[in-house]
């Protein structure tokens, strides 16, 4: 059995090797960046470049009636959908040219003589004229005009009489035709105040006192990319086992001193050291776009390397027992690609239904990237991340193990 001093002398040699051997090989490394980046770019595209900022629909109102109910349809239309949709009263030949410019979602047209026909419940014409270039707006600017028009139908259910008792009285003057219509309206609403009061759902609105920040759908993708990058790399990592036998150093490495456990326990470090850099630089952009803390990025760049290393003894492992090197290969594809299906990598947890997100926290890299997420924007608990770190390290402790007996014995001599 080697000594302790020829084991760590054994496993530098062998980290100082691997170390030098992969930063020769840098389009190795611009591979295991880049798929990571372009699957983040392509998913932030698909999903709008506004960072999840809720769309607005501009909608040029055009109203050539006088009357007061022109301009409460203007702003009842604003507020039917709170922050969805902005009107601008403008005349109409200006908003038709604005309209085939594509400058706004839709043209609403107020004819004359519109408060008047509400009032007394007889037919107008409202038009509205939508841009052909945009598909979802001018849907929700439709829906809001109907159910307006629909409200001024029940209105005049309820309380018609007092509405056209209200007009007779707004254009006569007299007194005593308003004092009938408030009575008119005070009987409407008695009679269908068994139906509506108490109101039969109840809202209450609270506010959080810790509230978290908004952040940008980027924001979001950013600590499962980084841990895509580390996986991306751990996998390809992981294949040297397989080229050092084709290669006929393994056994070489057997007979030395410090056997295979030196030689793997070098591989471990130098992709340990790679993955950090990796992970400093990631977590530093991070840093600076998002404007988060930079010790909040040294350590989601310390937790996301350790959580690397063990996914490297992991991938290792696995392809130990491969029969080839090409099986090897497929089996690092079929257990990366679910983990980052489910682990929150290709679709954010935010993002996720809750039944599926609840799955996906129970994956290990979805586990590591939720905490990678408070520890970069989020409160996270000290102890927490102590127990994670204490709990991945022991992990990676055994796989290493793991590897090391199978490195020495069935892989070393060539057998299955």
């Amino acid at each position: 059995m080697s000594s302790a001093p020829a084991f760590l002398h054994a496993a530098w040699a062998a980290a100082r090797r691997d170390w030098i051997r992969r930063w020769r090989d840098p389009l190795a490394l611009a591979v295991w960046l880049g798929l990571p980046l372009v699957i983040g770019g392509l998913i932030l595209l698909a999903n709008g470049s506004r960072g999840g900022a809720a769309p607005r629909a501009s909608v040029l109102v055009a109203s050539h009636d006088q009357g007061f109910l022109a301009d409460l349809l203007v702003q009842a239309l604003s507020s039917e959908r709170a922050g969805l949709i902005e009107a601008e009263r403008v005349d109409e030949p200006d908003g038709r040219a604005r309209l085939d410019r594509g400058e706004a979602t839709a043209l609403l047209v107020i004819p004359a003589g519109f408060s008047a026909a509400v009032w007394s419940e007889t037919p107008t014409r409202l038009e509205l004229v939508t841009n052909p270039s945009q598909r979802i707006l001018p849907g929700l600017v439709e829906e809001s005009v109907e159910l307006l028009g629909e409200l001024v139908f029940y209105a005049h259910r309820v309380l018609g009489d007092a509405l056209r008792q209200a007009s007779n009285a707004a254009f006569s003057g007299d007194e005593l035709e308003v004092a009938r219509a408030a009575v008119l309206a005070q009987r409407g609403l008695e009679r269908i105040g068994p139906y509506v009061f108490p109101p039969a759902l109840e809202v209450r609105a609270s506010v959080r006192s810790a509230e978290r920040p908004k952040r940008s759908l980027a924001a979001y993708f950013a600590p499962a990319m980084l841990l895509m990058a580390l996986l991306f790399m751990a996998e390809g990592l992981a294949d040297d086992v397989w080229r050092e036998r084709q290669s006929g150093t393994l056994r070489r490495v057997v007979a030395t001193p410090g056997g295979a456990s030196a030689s793997l326990a070098g591989k471990l470090v130098a992709g340990w050291a790679l993955m950090l850099c990796v992970a400093l630089v990631a977590s530093g952009a991070a840093a600076v776009a998002f404007d988060c803390a930079l010790w909040r990025a040294a350590l989601g760049a310390l937790w996301s390397s350790l959580v690397g290393a063990a996914f490297l003894a992991l991938f290792t492992l696995v392809k130990l027992f491969a029969g080839t090197q090409r099986a090897a290969s497929v089996l690092g594809n079929l257990l990366v690609f679910p983990l980052l299906m489910l682990g929150g990598s290709f679709v954010p947890f935010a993002a996720m239904p809750e039944s599926l997100a609840r799955i996906g926290r129970f994956t290990p890299n979805g586990w590591a990237v939720g905490l990678l997420d408070e520890l970069l924007f989020g409160a996270f608990a000290p102890s927490t991340l102590a127990l994670g770190a204490a709990g991945v390290l022991l992990t990676l402790l055994a796989l290493a193990a793991a590897c090391a007996r199978r490195m020495n014995g069935a892989f070393a001599r060539g057998a299955s």
